[in-house]
């Protein structure tokens, strides 16, 4: 055996180690729809918070599967931060219509923070439930999603209850690159692990972050997350710190949501990501980064050429295989399965995307306002 085939066997086996780590980490995670918690002899009241910036495409079917909902006891708050297009004039037609929902106006962006950070902030000022629901605002809720969430939570007494959403995928390409961003994200950040109340385990989606107020009331709050890029982590940890049992779900029959419509808006979207929780605002350390992944996603299609192919063989089938042996997302292509481990490269574009357009940049760019890296950087509460 060469010195060059050592090295590709190896990373070839850590690569295949990475298949069984996401396999662990989400065994076991139940779906939102199976949890049959009891009704509360009385339902707790919640604050449905969103904020909306120039979301006039997305905002109005979301909006209406939030009235839609079955919860007894339901405050609704849309936050207009800012928006430029039409989405305030939608929100008050919808308001006028309904007569349900609460919009919180912002005009200007105060120093220090990040647009939707503050937007959460102003919204959460202006909740009286309970429970506080942020989510995002293109996402669509069935009926009865909420109900059951509250049952479970205060069936079991959590604080804080994230679920995950199932994702609209249009081509085999997004679903692919999807697919291989889950593993990435499913290998570092530990759901089983959350559900098992282990030290260090964190998370939050920002599809659906269910909050108990009083759990919350005891944290320091939205400002000590006030320039966190990773804003549904940071609240994860935020309520992890201060002992907040927390738990994790798939909820595909429950959520959904068009993340992306395409791969190259996926890789426009994650501009401002990548380079901040990868990379750490870091060039050096953003390409070292990519240069290790890269290496690992590659080496066991390399070993193919090399008398090793069996063990390329098992880890690319394992890269195939632990999707399928996972909840599988309604709608997801059959092709995306098989070409996910093909799309580790893209991964790897898209963070070095990321750090050279910031860099280039010397700023970060988010929703039309630029932030200063050191700060942003000084700021950073979640690291992968």
């Amino acid at each position: 055996m060469t010195l060059f085939e050592s090295l590709l066997l190896a990373m070839t086996a850590m690569y295949f180690i990475a298949q069984l780590v996401v396999l662990y980490n989400v065994r076991g995670v139940p779906m939102l729809e199976e949890v049959d918690a009891p009704a509360p002899h009385r339902w707790p009241t919640v604050s449905l918070v969103i904020a909306a910036c120039n979301e006039e495409s997305t905002i109005e079917g979301a909006l209406k599967t939030l009235l839609a909902l079955d919860y007894p006891a339901l405050q609704i708050i849309v936050v207009n931060d800012r928006s430029t297009d039409r989405t305030g004039a939608i929100l008050e037609r919808m308001r006028e219509e309904n007569g349900r929902m609460e919009i919180v106006r912002i005009e200007t962006l105060p120093e220090g923070w990040l647009g939707k950070l503050h937007a959460l902030y102003r919204g959460d000022q202006a909740a009286s439930g309970d429970y506080v629901l942020y989510a995002d605002a293109d996402i669509h809720f069935s009926p009865d999603c909420l109900r059951r969430a509250v049952a479970w939570a205060e069936h079991d007494g959590l604080d804080h209850l994230s679920v995950i959403p199932r994702m609209h995928i249009e081509t085999v390409a997004l679903g692919a690159a999807v697919n291989a961003f889950g593993g990435v994200v499913l290998s570092t950040f530990r759901p089983r692990a959350i559900n098992a109340d282990k030290p260090g385990a964190y998370g939050g989606v920002g599809a659906f972050n269910l909050v108990r107020k009083a759990a919350f009331d005891r944290t320091e709050g939205w400002p000590w997350l006030r320039l966190e890029i990773a804003d549904d982590m940071g609240l994860g940890l935020l309520l992890h710190r201060h002992g907040a049992k927390a738990r994790m779900c798939f909820g595909f029959e429950s959520l959904a949501v068009s993340w992306y419509a395409s791969l190259p808006e996926m890789i426009r979207g994650l501009e401002k990501n990548t380079f901040a929780v990868m990379g750490r605002f870091s060039a050096t350390r953003a390409v070292l980064a990519a240069s290790a992944f890269l290496a690992f996603a590659l080496a066991p299609w390399a070993l193919l050429a090399t008398p090793w192919m069996p063990a390329g063989v098992l880890a690319i089938v394992s890269a195939v295989a632990v999707p399928w042996l996972t909840p599988k997302p309604p709608g997801m292509p059959v092709l995306s399965y098989i070409l996910g481990p093909m799309a580790g490269p893209v991964l790897v574009y898209i963070l070095l995307r990321s750090t050279w357009i910031t860099k280039r940049r010397g700023a970060l760019v988010w929703r039309g306002t630029e932030y200063d890296l050191d700060e942003l950087r000084s700021h950073q509460r979640v690291f992968i």
